[in-house]
């Protein structure tokens, strides 16, 4: 079973921005390959010579198609340590990579980088978000490995692993 957030306690606000020579239309259809459900703003594209800056921020998505691509991913704990990174009761806020977004993909950028073609910022508010947050991303490995919110086996600040489980 795959959550979404919607009517499970998760309020879920999705925005980006579209600066510049960016176009406005381009950056929408990248957020819908994640978020298909949300609305499409009128935005007219950039004139040579003459930027355009849009806000664009939607609330009351559903995450049922961000959380099918992390499964078919198979990027569970990278999204359990993402997703938890900057959680200040009861929101937890993070971003993904609008350039992946554009072909289907979930990337995670490092923190503090700005990646080429920008970010998609996500913020989850409710009192059980870290749970919510750890169901979405259970996946049977954790029965060998249990793995939490903040359990230190994350990922450094740069990135990297910070525990490697060696089979032999």
């Amino acid at each position: 079973m795959i959550l979404s957030g919607i009517g499970e306690g998760i309020e879920v606000v999705v925005s980006t921005d579209s600066k510049g020579a960016e176009s406005p239309n381009k950056i929408q259809q990248a957020v819908r390959m994640i978020f298909p459900d949300v609305e499409f703003y009128e935005a007219s594209e950039p004139l040579f010579g003459k930027s355009n800056t849009y806000q664009f921020t939607w609330n009351n998505v559903s995450m049922s198609v961000f959380l099918q691509k992390i499964h078919e991913q198979r990027i569970l704990d990278t999204a359990l340590d993402s997703m938890t990174k900057d959680f200040e009761h009861p929101t937890a806020s993070f971003s993904i990579s609008r350039q992946a977004a554009s072909m289907g993909k979930i990337s995670f950028p490092i923190p503090d980088d700005y990646p080429l073609g920008g970010l998609i910022h996500i913020q989850l508010k409710g009192e059980n978000v870290v749970d919510w947050i750890q169901s979405a991303t259970w996946h049977e490995g954790r029965e060998h490995f249990p793995r939490f919110a903040h359990d230190d086996n994350g990922m450094t600040d740069a990135g990297d692993s910070r525990v490697w489980y060696d089979s032999r």
